[in-house]
């Protein structure tokens, strides 16, 4: 599929996928993900090399920069070096489990005018295909809108988030697995920032996750009897 650029002043965005190689939507994801202008790079944060599938390995995109790690360092700083180690002045966080109409990043790439035009993602709506692959017809995102009026992030919101590199706060180090994408939305709000979801937008997913599996991790029930002490103070030192 070649995307094809309409606005000649759309922002260059950084695409950041943290993967430990556990699904296969990134093989079909990934080679799109090249082909669109808007993107100047694609960070794979490789979580566990020793799973290198070799269609990657045979990748020679340009596009593509891979960071190796030794062990899995887990969702959220993964999410905070690949910020840090991005060019664009958008970055895109992507889930390694979803498929969407790529589209979307010409249509985000053009939001990010105003001083307080806050991050984006999804409204919340996940469509599980638990048929396989296979059978995944990728709906179309023509009529996708944005929405700034949730007070609250919706659940799904971080699959797929775009923000702008300079608003970012990186997530706190106590937090590996959960509440990353709670912190980039209420540390926006913090700051007069307002997120935004995309409307009349779909992703599937054959429920994988790109870094653990959730319910079974043993971050779990630690990160979220830690949230209540650290989360809201973190938030409260932001200026």
């Amino acid at each position: 599929m070649q995307i094809t650029v309409i606005n000649e002043n759309i922002k260059k965005i950084s695409v950041v996928i943290p993967t430990l190689w556990k699904g296969k939507e990134l093989a079909l994801l990934l080679p799109i993900l090249e082909t669109i202008p808007c993107i100047e790079e694609i960070i794979v944060i490789n979580n566990e090399p020793a799973n290198t599938p070799s269609w990657f390995k045979d990748t020679t995109s340009s596009k593509i920069v891979e960071i190796q790690q030794a062990k899995n360092i887990s969702v959220n700083p993964s999410w905070n070096l690949g910020i840090e180690q991005s060019k664009a002045e958008i970055v895109c966080l992507l889930s390694d489990d979803i498929l969407f109409d790529p589209a979307v990043f010409n249509y985000v790439s053009k939001h990010f005018e105003e001083e307080n035009d806050g991050p984006i993602g999804p409204s919340g709506i996940v469509n599980h295909n638990m048929l396989g692959l296979s059978s995944v017809q990728i709906p179309s995102c023509a009529q996708v809108s944005l929405d700034s009026t949730k007070p609250k992030m919706p659940y799904g919101w971080g699959c797929l988030i775009f923000v702008k590199k300079a608003d970012f706060i990186p997530i706190p180090p106590e937090f590996l697995v959960y509440f990353g994408d709670e912190w980039i939305w209420q540390s926006h709000q913090k700051r007069g920032k307002t997120p935004r979801t995309l409307e009349n937008f779909v992703l599937k997913t054959t429920d994988h996750s790109s870094t653990i599996e959730i319910m079974r991790s043993p971050y779990y029930g630690h990160e979220f009897n830690i949230y209540p002490q650290l989360f809201p103070g973190y938030l409260n030192s932001i200026k």
